[in-house]
């Protein structure tokens, strides 16, 4: 009867460039998953924008409408809108006459002659970023003196 063969026992290096392909293999996986959430955060990010890009619009014609009426009703609308922004990471640029003009968060829609130029002369409507990466989802529309 013939003896069954027994697999030769793995030499100390063997064992060691299996265990360095599992660590290599571990870290490729963890990468992957790193990259993978990094990538469906940034779907949900450009959804976001999109659809928050539309929303601001709206809000400056509350405001806007607001600033005839002075409905409380409307207020509180407006009010819980920002409040919505405020919770979910969107901060608002409101520049005022005098602030430097900021051509990373203001768009110059206009410019006039002035004493201070590179400084806002009026604002005409907010704008609006992400406070986590300070992504300008819609920037502040600015006169500017030149």
């Amino acid at each position: 009867m013939k003896k069954p063969k027994s697999k030769p026992e793995p030499t100390n290096k063997e064992l060691e460039d299996a265990k360095n392909q599992l660590a290599r293999a571990l870290a490729d996986y963890q990468n992957l998953v790193k990259r993978f959430e990094k990538e469906r955060l940034e779907v949900v990010l450009r959804a976001n924008q999109n659809l928050l890009r539309n929303l601001f619009p709206i809000v400056d014609s509350l405001e806007t409408v607001h600033s005839f009426s002075k409905d409380q009703g409307l207020q509180m609308v407006i009010d819980d809108l920002y409040k919505l922004f405020e919770e979910n990471g969107i901060e608002v640029i409101s520049p005022e006459a005098g602030d430097k003009y900021d051509e990373t968060k203001h768009e110059a829609v206009d410019s006039v002659q002035g004493t201070n130029p590179g400084t806002i002369a009026q604002s005409y409507s907010k704008g609006y970023k992400w406070k986590q990466n300070s992504l300008v989802l819609t920037p502040a529309r600015v006169q500017v003196y030149k």
